[in-house]
């Protein structure tokens, strides 16, 4: 190459169009959004509420395994897990009530909640249980 030879424009980069990189697109006025303009930095809390959290939504409850034992137990001692068709509903809300009044509980629970925790439990413990079943190749009697 000799020292006197010019470069070759690529197109659009002198007039301020289209760039080679992403990092040297020209950013206008026009493209910028008021939020963008304003450097607000907040992140929303939903798609169009403008950011503020909702006061209809409850927080996620994070049961621990303490909660767990205790939800257990309250739902065993009320036997709201072998109850008959009509009495299930009745049985879990009675169990809800003991792990609401235990002094260790982290969380107050409604009935629902408490039944849909149990059913997560037993649903996992069946799959952990298989699954060793199925590992150590041995067959319970």
């Amino acid at each position: 190459m000799e020292a006197n030879a010019r470069p070759v424009p690529r197109e659009g980069v002198e007039d301020g169009g289209a760039a080679s990189s992403p990092d040297e697109y020209p950013r206008s006025a026009s493209s910028l959004s008021k939020s963008d303009e304003a450097g607000s930095g907040d992140v929303g809390g939903g798609a169009g509420d403008g950011g503020a959290p909702s006061k209809l939504k409850k927080p996620h409850r994070r049961w621990t395994s303490e909660d767990d034992l205790l939800g257990v137990k309250a739902v065993v001692t009320v036997s709201a897990h072998v109850a008959p068709y009509g009495d299930r509903t009745r049985r879990f809300a009675a169990a809800a009530d003991a792990f609401k009044n235990h002094p260790q509980a982290s969380l107050k629970t409604d009935a629902k909640h408490l039944r849909d925790r149990f059913c997560f439990l037993t649903k996992n413990f069946s799959v952990k249980d298989k699954a060793e079943a199925c590992k150590s190749e041995q067959e319970e009697i």
